[in-house]
């Protein structure tokens, strides 16, 4: 009787070792996009007004030029991919801004015009 007592303790101790140290492995991969931030900004007349962005002569697309008092959180972002960029910003077929810049991944990259 005793015999079978302390066989069923270490059965039972050696059941409990093995399944608590079989842990699957996981993992985990925090990926950050590439992308990056350009946010129009102007206290003149051209704040709220649309202006044509051109990026690297290959991209171009209309943005809203957010007034420099406004809230973050209504300012309008565009998003670019990162890394180093020729910004062109027309208005009314003028050139307003016209400059290579670097953009890092996850930065916004404020443009006062």
């Amino acid at each position: 009787m005793k015999k079978n007592l302390i066989f069923g303790f270490l059965a039972l101790a050696l059941v409990v070792v093995f399944t608590s140290s079989c842990k699957t492995t996981t993992y985990s991969k925090a990926s950050i996009d590439d992308v990056a931030f350009i946010k129009l900004m102007s206290s003149s007349t051209l704040a709220g007004k649309q202006v044509q962005v051109t990026i690297n002569d290959e991209t171009s697309f209309s943005a809203k030029v957010n007034k420099l008092r406004t809230s973050p959180l209504k300012q309008k972002t565009y998003r670019i991919a990162s890394g180093r960029k020729n910004i062109k910003i027309y208005s009314k077929g003028r050139l307003l801004w016209n400059q290579d810049v670097f953009v890092s991944q996850q930065s916004t990259r404020v443009i006062v015009l």
